[in-house]
């Protein structure tokens, strides 16, 4: 719906590019290993789990190897999941953006 109603909010000067991160993510959680991760159910700071405080901070406690999972936090994709992420959006945005 919000893709479909994204010309009717564009003004002259503007252009508005639907992206859908969501789709390239499922996609990572549900074939981890095409991408080369080993953990895509929890984060690499933290517990790596859905927490109510500051999950990540200077004390908190990280992973042997971030390259291996999807999330850096409970919420945040790691760098690897973004640049995945960003790799599939690319056309999109050259095509839209140009």
């Amino acid at each position: 719906m919000l893709e479909k109603n994204l010309k009717g909010v564009e003004r002259p000067g503007t252009r508005l590019v639907y992206a859908d991160i969501y789709t390239p993510i499922i996609n990572m959680v549900q074939q981890k290993t095409q991408y080369g991760f080993e953990e895509v159910h929890k984060g690499c700071c933290g517990t790596g789990l859905i927490e109510a405080d500051f999950a990540c901070n200077p004390k908190s406690p990280l992973c042997d190897d971030v390259s291996k999972y999807l999330f850096w936090d409970a919420f945040h994709p790691s760098e690897k999941g973004y640049r995945i992420i960003f790799n599939s959006l690319k056309s999109l945005l050259q095509n839209n953006l140009a």
